[in-house]
């Protein structure tokens, strides 16, 4: 607990995309779970996805607006709708040559989605990394990187 202070909460989705239905149910009902059973500090209760995780980090992150202390999303899409309701500290990574869900645009399985660098670029305060040259596979690079971390615990609602 010293090196890493959170408790973890890391769900698989059953769905074919995003954390929607009761894959999204689930997500908030462990939160909830959890509080009851460990001491967990409401006020820092982050979310943080890649992939299709990342996307479901935007649309969650909108939806229970009022929920995160702060957001992390790893080369994840999002509804431009979205940005203007998520008002928790966002820190967005990418790959600059990421051809699964492409760092700006539109992407493959939802048209209405745009990549992370849109994304972030509308949502207020956002920091942007992008990986020079990176693909798809940033997430071992992105959560090995300390002050992520660092960032990230910082935050408090």
């Amino acid at each position: 607990e010293a090196t890493f202070p959170a408790f973890v909460i890391a769900p698989q989705c059953k769905g074919p995309w995003k954390y929607v239905g009761d894959d999204e149910q689930l997500i908030m009902d462990s939160i909830v779970a959890a509080q009851r059973e460990w001491r967990i500090d409401s006020k820092r209760i982050y979310l943080t996805g890649l992939s299709q995780g990342g996307c479901s980090t935007f649309d969650l992150g909108a939806k229970y607006s009022d929920r995160w202390a702060g957001l992390v999303v790893v080369c994840g899409a999002g509804t431009l709708s979205d940005a203007s309701r998520i008002i928790a500290p966002t820190w967005v990574f990418h790959g600059e040559r990421d051809e699964v869900v492409p760092p700006s645009g539109p992407h493959q399985w939802d048209k209405n989605n745009v990549g992370g660098r849109d994304m972030a670029k509308r949502i207020m305060g956002a920091e942007y990394t992008e990986y020079h040259g990176a693909d798809h596979f940033i997430w071992d690079r992105t959560y090995a990187d300390p002050a992520l971390w660092e960032w990230l615990f910082a935050q408090k609602r």
